[in-house]
């Protein structure tokens, strides 16, 4: 896919696409996948040794893809989460308790599925045991409690933010362009995708949490060589 942005004419592409593409044959007819239904049966716990010096985890959940229900309420969800110092994993890990050098949390939706993503460095002398419980009981709050308002107008505003960041240049227009066409079927999609984030609410965010960040989950542990021992645990079956 071409998009072509800046001081032109419609005709003026036209004419430059058939002197360097126009001898290119077209390729055959592709028909594109369609994304089936996923679910993790159970909670998956993978570990890696690596030449690393500190041990991080991965914990991933399956999600949904882009533009589709609840992928905006997943974005802010991972912006509160830790999007900003003051994001709850960020203020708490990285700052208040510092067990970690750093944390994410983002959801990727992507055009045929998505997943939803939180990864921690420890720092030094601690575990990723202790990294995971303590994301654990994020999760939880904010499944039982939801955010706060201050929480989600901070989320949104960001959002907004950078979707006027991505007009201000002509390569960032085109980029923009060219995928709101690809994944949403029609160039001009900025408006109703802005829409998308305005219209979330707290009680939006609460139910994403406990409906995606509830369910079974992939756990990776990255460890030093040697020491397995460091990995992220399985939670213990209930009766």
């Amino acid at each position: 896919m071409l998009t072509v942005a800046g001081d032109v004419t419609a005709g003026e592409v036209k004419a430059m696409v058939q002197k360097y593409f126009g001898e290119i044959p077209r390729g055959p007819a592709i028909t594109r996948p369609v994304a089936t239904g996923f679910t993790l049966p159970r909670d998956t716990m993978v570990v890696l040794e690596d030449k690393v010096q500190l041990p991080r985890v991965y914990l991933n959940w399956h999600s949904v893809r882009l533009y589709s229900q609840d992928d905006a309420a997943l974005k802010l969800l991972g912006y509160i989460l830790a999007g900003s110092k003051n994001g709850r994993l960020t203020e708490r890990l990285v700052y208040d308790q510092q067990v970690a050098t750093d944390v994410v949390a983002e959801n990727d939706s992507k055009r045929l599925d998505g997943d939803f993503l939180i990864y921690a460095t420890a720092r030094p002398g601690h575990s990723l045991p202790e990294l995971q419980d303590l994301i654990d009981t994020a999760i939880r709050r904010i499944g039982a409690e939801g955010p706060t308002a201050r929480e989600l107008e901070q989320a949104k505003n960001n959002i907004e933010s950078s979707f006027l960041n991505r007009l201000e240049r002509v390569s960032s227009k085109a980029n923009q362009l060219n995928s709101y066409y690809y994944f949403a079927g029609s160039p001009d999609f900025f408006n109703q995708d802005l829409a998308r984030y305005r219209a979330v609410t707290a009680a939006d965010i609460q139910r994403v949490a406990r409906q995606y960040l509830g369910a079974h989950r992939v756990v990776l542990s990255i460890v030093p060589e040697g020491k397995p021992g460091m990995a992220a645990k399985a939670p213990e079956a209930t009766p």
